[in-house]
């Protein structure tokens, strides 16, 4: 049982990265555009999977700037 657990660690660590990182993304709000339902400074969860549907209303759509792109990858 014990090498079974040594065995699953490792792939386990690396499903929750990916998962992290390309499929769901943590987050920070900042500003107050989207307030009473999110506030500044909330961390929300959003989907890195893109789908090619239109934007309806109340869907939460995040956007990056090129500076913010930047920071987070390098």
């Amino acid at each position: 049982m014990n090498k079974l657990k040594k065995l699953c660690l490792p792939g386990l660590v690396t499903l929750i990265l990916f998962l992290f990182t390309f499929i769901v993304l943590p987050v920070k709000v900042k500003g107050t555009s989207m307030m009473p339902t999110i506030h500044d400074g909330d961390f929300i969860l959003m989907t890195g999977i893109t789908s090619h549907k239109q934007i309806h209303r109340f869907d939460i759509v995040e956007v990056r700037s090129a500076a913010d792109i930047k920071r987070r990858y390098h």
